[in-house]
């Protein structure tokens, strides 16, 4: 039986949506963010406009309008560290937009035969959520093989690594960036700006983490937020580090990131607990309406 997708299509004129009967005598029905809003909290897949103008003037405005509908529909967000069938079929079901698993050295790593049994399990439950495989400074070529096998949807590179690497992957490529509390926000973006540049071509994101010795994450560790302002205004940004349900709600009111990393944050004995992980999704969700 084939999933049933909720997918609204609004007609939009203006900057506004509307509504006729054969592209005639249109009414006005209002904001298209907010209305992309009440679709996204009310359960709708997707959400597809149709610039009903047609024209070559339009297609600024309406490409300006989607970025503004996206930037205010939801703050996408990871539950990292995955370990476990159960706890990703939770996370999941929860609303996970992302779950990270672990091929690196870690408490939290998972073997290559467990992780593509995790991943077959999520795509036969027909869910949406993408799976992004983490790694430390290993050899690219292992990385693209493992992507493969596993099929993963992302790579995230939390090392050391260069940002030439990022071209030889075959996948979309997260490259994290660990920051002190005392980081300076114009090297970080002139860093980026570079990695711009270099990854022109590839779909990428950012991930900001703190940078804690001999440690490539999970620190639990908080950064300066205030400083990572600047970059998120400039770059599509991940913040992680430190992150609870108690302070993730401050973080994302002072930085406005693209979306939030937890993995320690929820975690009870160093195991993901599905209650803390609601209790976060909860909290990011309103934190994301406040800041709309």
């Amino acid at each position: 039986m084939l999933t049933k997708r909720i997918i609204p299509c609004l007609d939009v004129k203006d900057n506004r949506v509307v509504k006729g009967v054969n592209f005639l005598n249109f009414q006005d029905a209002g904001d298209p963010v907010e209305l992309g809003r009440r679709y996204s909290d009310s359960g709708a897949d997707e959400l597809v406009f149709l610039d009903i103008t047609a024209t070559i003037r339009s297609h600024k405005t309406i490409v300006e309008l989607v970025e503004k509908v996206a930037e205010n529909v939801f703050i996408p967000f990871t539950v990292g560290g995955i370990q476990t069938v159960e706890h990703a079929l939770g996370v999941t079901r929860l609303g996970a937009d992302f779950i990270g698993i672990v091929f690196a050295p870690s408490p939290r790593q998972v073997t290559t035969y467990y992780a593509k049994k995790i991943i077959e399990i999520l795509r036969s439950k027909k869910n949406h959520t993408e799976v992004v495989g983490i790694f430390v400074n290993t050899e690219v070529g292992k990385v693209n093989r493992i992507a493969d096998l596993c099929e993963l949807d992302w790579v995230q590179l939390s090392g050391d690594e260069p940002w030439e690497y990022c071209r030889e992957l075959g996948r979309p490529v997260i490259k994290v960036i660990r920051v002190s509390r005392n980081y300076k926000p114009e090297k970080i973006i002139a860093d980026l700006s570079y990695g711009e540049k270099i990854l022109a071509k590839q779909k990428h994101l950012y991930h900001i983490d703190s940078n804690v010795p001999e440690k490539f994450g999970g620190t639990g560790q908080p950064f300066n937020w205030k400083l990572a302002r600047p970059i998120a205004e400039e770059f599509p940004v991940i913040i992680a580090g430190g992150l609870t349900p108690e302070n993730v709600a401050e973080a994302i009111h002072i930085i406005k990131p693209w979306g939030v990393d937890v993995s320690t944050g929820v975690e009870t004995k160093g195991a993901k607990d599905l209650d803390k992980i609601l209790k976060f999704i909860n909290i990011v969700k309103n934190a994301d309406e406040e800041i709309s």
